[in-house]
């Protein structure tokens, strides 16, 4: 077969031509190396007279042959370097083109000498200049190939590194962030904490948070799907290894604003006192509320939860912890809603255990959590707000057992209520 394929295969169409080198492909994968020598130089001439074909598909087919042949086969230097600037600039075939930088990518180490490899690798970084904020499809495919190869070029970081915070920003700063876009930012802000490490400067963690805080919201309004689920989870998990080593961060409340306006603990709680209410009671009206609302906001909890557990001293939070908070309890939280729930719990429990919230959030709790007991429309059952203070209570006591007394009152009438309509 082979010996008729390199003897009429240059005769074929490209149809036929394409079905052809998807052969070589597999027959260069699967047979043992040593049955293929006699063939190797008239192979790679087959397959090199291929891409040199005007027709776009034969020439992706022939890629990955040639990708696949010097994966398996020692490779003029010369053949290496120009497929993989091909490949490098070559965007309009996405799938086949990533295919073939995978097999190329884990041997350019070893089919290249240092000076060789080295040469390839600056070419890298030249075309990263080139394409920044000329081709948004040309920045994607560099960086998405450096993401998913990092190792091969790990040694030209310090180059690279100044040029990913540029592209990350100039992803994160466009007008709608498609989900493509969105996973390729987070895997650029997670290259960026694991090539910068401790050395990183505190202001390029500070604009990386900032980046990921804006994707993570903007996907939030969005319906959500797997691929939005699965950046939502990489994010929040970006977001525990920074605060696990830096603390502090500058969490730009602009993110935020959304929620409500900003203020503190006292100002919202003479806003209430004045207004005759603690809290927003949830109406009927509200049942339809926007579901990327609701969606922000558990986001919302998320950051905060993860604040308090890594970063509890952060500045946001006692800027910014009572305007969640009364965004939180000021409608209705349904019980399927469990996550949510929870989170909220947590929240709540750590800033009244831990120490690090001060008096007037402390006191600004406890009037949700009695308000919530004495709320009449709390003992709904699509409403589980008074179960989940009821909650904290219990936790709480646990660790403190006093902190239950100032609120047997408001409890006796949640009991109360409870009791009337078991009655009904």
């Amino acid at each position: 077969f082979i010996e008729s394929l390199l003897k009429d295969g240059g005769s074929y169409g490209p149809k036929l031509t394409c079905e052809l080198l998807q052969i070589v492909d597999i027959l260069i994968e699967r047979m043992q190396s040593e049955d293929m020598t006699n063939y190797r130089k008239d192979l790679l001439k087959y397959i090199w007279n291929a891409l040199k074909c005007n027709e776009p598909t034969t020439k992706y087919y022939g890629y990955l042959a040639v990708s696949r042949f010097i994966a398996v086969f020692e490779t003029p230097s010369k053949v290496i370097q120009q497929v993989y600037h091909s490949l490098l600039r070559d965007t309009s075939e996405r799938n086949t083109v990533r295919a073939a930088m995978d097999l190329l990518l884990p041997v350019l180490k070893k089919r290249l000498g240092d000076e060789e490899l080295e040469d390839a690798l600056k070419y890298t970084t030249k075309v990263i200049r080139e394409s920044f904020g000329n081709s948004i499809p040309q920045m994607v495919h560099l960086w998405e190939t450096i993401t998913r190869h990092p190792l091969v070029y790990v040694c030209q970081k310090a180059a690279i590194m100044p040029h990913i915070l540029q592209s990350l920003s100039f992803f994160g700063q466009q007008p709608k962030v498609p989900s493509e876009i969105s996973k390729l930012s987070v895997a650029l802000a997670k290259l960026i904490i694991e090539w910068g490490g401790t050395s990183l400067d505190q202001n390029d963690i500070d604009t990386v948070l900032s980046i990921l805080f804006r994707i993570a919201f903007v996907n939030a309004d969005g319906n959500p799907d797997r691929l939005q689920q699965q950046i939502r989870a990489q994010i929040l998990s970006l977001l525990k290894d920074i605060l696990a080593s830096r603390k502090n961060c500058k969490i730009d409340s602009s993110h935020f604003q959304s929620l409500g306006a900003r203020g503190s603990c006292r100002d919202i709680m003479l806003e209430s006192k004045s207004s005759n209410t603690t809290l927003k009671e949830s109406s009927d009206s509200k049942s339809d509320e926007n579901e990327g609302a609701i969606r922000r906001l558990v986001l919302c909890t998320e950051i905060v939860l993860n604040l308090l557990c890594y970063d509890p001293k952060n500045d946001f939070l006692e800027m910014n912890i009572c305007v969640i908070l009364n965004q939180c309890f000021g409608n209705a939280i349904p019980h399927e809603n469990k996550k949510f729930a929870q989170i909220l719990e947590d929240i709540l429990f750590h800033l009244l255990v831990d120490g690090y919230a001060n008096n007037e959030t402390v006191s600004y709790i406890v009037a949700i959590i009695e308000n919530t007991l004495r709320n009449g429309k709390c003992h709904d059952r699509k409403d589980c707000r008074a179960y989940l203070a009821v909650s904290v209570i219990e936790r709480v006591s646990e660790t403190n057992q006093h902190f239950v007394e100032p609120i047997l009152g408001s409890l006796a009438v949640f009991a109360e209520g409870l009791a009337n309509r078991h009655i009904q």
